[in-house]
């Protein structure tokens, strides 16, 4: 009751206010309209400073008005919100969002892959794709760990799994080619980490299936940074721009 109070002897004031502003804009046209009066018949300099001062004076008042309306309009709509909001829980801070892996002592660890294979029409006949080339292209996207070149395409492996979805989602010509991205699970000797078990690539299946239907939606989640990667053992790069498994997450309590 107290605060519906306050906002109407404010809104009242506000309305005075106006009223007041209003009346003084007229008698500042009028101000101006005798000025150009005195000045067309040549009216002493004394009356003409005289009415000057007077719309000078009148000006001012008004640009006071004005600030203080300005004021008033703006408590008044803080009022009106805290009188909505009446009885309702605020908290003072946003709610945090929490970007460490580990969360009073339980973390989960993102064992997804972070290697993209990429592909397109006649890429291997670019001049541009070499190692170098590639990875000036891709750095945009994140900070790479490895880059690895076949005939007809190129891995590429980022430091995090948020690089990577990055990379896949905006990375969509080379050198004027149309690229095709997608994940790759098979070990490379070049990169030298541990491969993920099948357990692992169960999970990634179903995950993956979710993660493109939400990508053909138009929508791009962000991911936590991991702590674990997929690993890459020695012996298989002849087969690294071979078909592709799918992924997914494992937690750890």
């Amino acid at each position: 009751a107290e605060r519906l109070t306050q906002i109407a002897k404010s809104e009242q004031k506000r309305d005075l206010l106006l009223k007041q502003e209003s009346m003084l804009s007229k008698q500042l046209t009028l101000h101006k309209k005798m000025l150009g009066m005195l000045k067309s018949k040549n009216a002493p300099s004394g009356d003409q400073s005289k009415k000057m001062k007077e719309i000078l004076s009148t000006q001012s008042r008004v640009n006071e008005i004005k600030l203080e309306v300005k004021g008033l309009v703006e408590d008044i709509e803080k009022l009106k919100e805290q009188e909505k909001t009446k009885g309702r829980f605020k908290p003072s801070e946003p709610r945090p969002v929490f970007s460490e892996t580990y969360i009073q002592g339980n973390f989960k660890m993102d064992r997804r892959t972070t290697v993209l294979k990429v592909t397109g029409d006649k890429l291997g006949d670019s001049s541009q794709f070499t190692e170098e080339g590639i990875r000036s292209h891709f750095v945009t996207f994140g900070t790479l760990s490895n880059v690895v070149l076949e005939d007809s395409c190129a891995l590429i492996e980022y430091d995090n799994r948020a690089n990577a979805e990055t990379a896949r989602a905006g990375a969509d010509k080379f050198d004027g080619i149309a690229l095709r991205c997608e994940w790759h699970y098979e070990p490379l000797a070049s990169i030298g980490k541990h491969a993920p078990s099948d357990e692992v690539k169960a999970e990634e299946e179903k995950k993956d299936s979710v993660d493109d239907n939400d990508d053909d939606n138009g929508a791009y989640e962000h991911l936590i940074e991991g702590a674990g990667y997929y690993g890459m053992q020695q012996g298989q790069e002849s087969d690294a721009c071979g078909d592709d498994q799918d992924e997914g997450m494992v937690d750890y309590d």
